[in-house]
């Protein structure tokens, strides 16, 4: 159980959705990993980086988007502040040792 990561995950909005909202449809979810009973993932809403719980066919379960976004808008999973602090979080809580560096150039 803890955060998941895939390579190169992509879709885009198939409906509309509200700022609160906890669901929400995509066009794919083929590229996305798979979530299982307690897994989750951070996908991108344009400027808006969203928890996903939980994926069914092609929908997302999240905690509460903060804003309202239209149809045919991008969704990636790409490296996040959240997605890295989970993973590090994940391996102190497990005893797994990783070191890390960012070059910033």
């Amino acid at each position: 159980m803890g955060v998941k990561f895939t390579n190169n995950a992509y879709t885009s909005l198939a409906t509309t959705i509200s700022a609160g909202a906890t669901s929400f449809d995509v066009s794919s979810a083929a590229t996305f990993p798979t979530l299982a009973s307690g897994d989750w993932t951070y996908v991108s809403l344009t400027n808006e980086v969203v928890k996903v719980t939980g994926i069914s066919g092609t929908t997302f379960t999240c905690v509460a988007v903060s804003g309202g976004h239209s149809a045919g808008i991008d969704i990636e999973l790409r490296m996040t502040a959240e997605l890295l602090n989970d993973f590090a979080s994940d391996t102190e809580s497990t005893g797994t040792s990783v070191a890390m560096s960012i070059a910033l150039g």
